[in-house]
């Protein structure tokens, strides 16, 4: 972009971050981050933040994710709490884990996910006591969990479908349908796929 004269703005540098991200490039992330400020005199909100704290927190450095948070003008919301709850998770940091949750708790009290979230990092340490609280907890706030859905459009027509479901006019024909045997099917056809691929590779490089 700077060789054909393009200046970067804040979006770009938010794909950059993103991008870093997901390819566990942390250094570079890093470089992006300070020179959209020091270079570029863009100032980085919340959305780049929370970038930064799951490069960070991707790379199990949970300190520094948590040192950013801490250091930034915006106010952090669920999402960035959230991001260093997942890190605190994969890596095994259960202190670091219960604080992000309890921050999210604090955030949205009634948000049946966040109580869901901290009852698994307990249940991971094998504290069953405190998941029992957390779960008295929610009983006593009528929370509830929502299972999640499913949507096949079929004929202009849209069928929804919840594990355990049968309120739909064909659940008859639906729980009698060889699941089983579709996937036998699919298997072999996939064999089949691979199989001719890697024989129109072979050919090709026969000749």
């Amino acid at each position: 972009m700077l060789e054909e004269g393009v200046t970067p703005n804040s979006v770009t540098f938010l794909s950059l971050l993103a991008a870093c991200s997901h390819s566990g490039l942390v250094s570079e992330g890093c470089n992006v981050f300070h020179s959209m400020k020091w270079r570029f005199s863009i100032e980085p909100d919340l959305d780049h933040y929370t970038c930064m704290v799951d490069l960070l927190g991707r790379a199990g450095k949970l300190k520094e994710a948590l040192a950013t948070i801490m250091k930034m003008m915006a106010f952090p919301d669920s999402r960035i709490w959230g991001a260093l709850l997942a890190a605190s998770r994969v890596h095994g940091h259960r202190k670091l884990g219960e604080y992000a949750a309890q921050q999210l708790l604090q955030l949205e009290p009634d948000n049946v996910g966040y109580h869901t979230l901290l009852s698994n990092v307990k249940a991971s340490t094998g504290r069953w006591a405190e998941v029992e609280e957390v779960r008295r907890a929610m009983f006593g706030k009528d929370l509830k969990k929502q299972p999640g859905w499913s949507y096949i459009e079929e004929n202009g027509h849209i069928h929804c479908f919840v594990s355990g479901d049968k309120s739909h006019n064909e659940v008859q024909d639906i729980y009698e349908f060889d699941v089983l045997n579709l996937m036998e099917e699919l298997e072999i056809l996939t064999m089949r796929r691979t199989y001719f691929g890697l024989l129109r590779t072979t050919l090709a490089v026969s000749y």
